[in-house]
């Protein structure tokens, strides 16, 4: 809803989150696998929501990634495919070092030091035990 934000705030600034397309996917297939998410969620809004975002209730690959896709390409015709030079959309790689300095300084409060702060990072997925289960 990206669109009608901007029509409804003129002058707006946006961030576009990134990262790597595999460790995305990676981290989707963890966090939202099928036996949770059919546990947990079906029939719910939550469903409804993974379902207009991705167009299935649950992770899938292909549905997944074509989503992402499509999404980066709405911003692209939106914003313009490059660096729009209105300064109003930041293309943000959170797992670069120097992703928080650059988001703070695009929302106006220089370039704060540190790192990205993250929440429930998975350190790595292999022989990790998994973060959900389904009683």
């Amino acid at each position: 809803c990206f669109e009608r934000l901007d029509r409804a705030f003129p002058g707006s600034r946006f961030v576009l989150t990134e990262r790597d397309e595999r460790a995305w996917l990676r981290s989707c297939a963890a966090n939202f696998p099928a036996d949770l998410m059919r546990a947990r969620y079906a029939g719910t809004p939550e469903s409804e929501v993974f379902r207009r975002v991705y167009g299935v209730e649950w992770f899938d690959r292909a549905a997944f990634l074509s989503a992402r896709r499509r999404h980066a390409e709405r911003v692209d015709t939106h914003f313009g495919a490059d660096a729009p030079g209105d300064g109003r959309l930041l293309r943000l790689d959170v797992g670069r070092a120097d992703a928080w300095a650059r988001l703070t300084a695009f929302l106006g409060f220089g370039s704060v030091p540190g790192r990205f702060p993250h929440a429930n990072r998975t350190v790595g997925l292999s022989g990790a035990a998994p973060k959900h289960h389904v009683a």
